[in-house]
């Protein structure tokens, strides 16, 4: 699944929180990164704020 954050500071928290969980994903842009259905739902869980793109 592709997403993509509003602002840097979203963006910051979003790489921040993923690399530390170990989870896997890739960069396919500067704001747009591709990870698994699951990681969304961590990231959710973080309260952090993402856009799908479909």
């Amino acid at each position: 699944m592709m997403i993509t954050f509003p602002n840097k500071s979203e963006k910051e928290k979003a790489f921040y929180e993923l690399i530390h969980s170990k989870t896997h994903f890739s960069g396919v842009d500067k704001n747009t990164i591709i990870i698994q259905e699951k990681d969304c739902q961590f990231l959710e869980s973080k309260h952090i704020k993402y856009e799908r793109i479909p």
